[in-house]
């Protein structure tokens, strides 16, 4: 739980070809998620949607979000995330 932000991010699935994290608050109120997907054999994965709950945004939960999907693509092997959906 990030105290300073008021919001937990934890891993809802994770295998070498997908991602699922959850954003939460204490109440364990769902507030926002990401799913990643690594395309096999490109060096890349894709953001396959993020989302945020409208009362929590400009409160930096897309940015933890997006970070830990980072960090999941990274050590999949892949260097280079990008979004699939406008």
């Amino acid at each position: 739980m990030d105290k300073e932000l008021g919001y937990e991010i934890f891993c809802d699935h994770q295998d070498k070809d997908f991602s699922s994290f959850n954003a939460q608050i204490d109440s364990g109120r769902h507030i926002g998620f990401i799913n990643t997907s690594r395309l096999m054999g490109m060096g890349m994965a894709e953001i396959m949607v993020l989302t945020v709950d409208p009362e929590f945004r400009r409160k930096r939960v897309g940015t933890g979000l997006l970070r830990q999907a980072e960090s999941w693509a990274k050590e999949q092997g892949s260097n280079f995330l990008y979004p699939d959906y406008f």
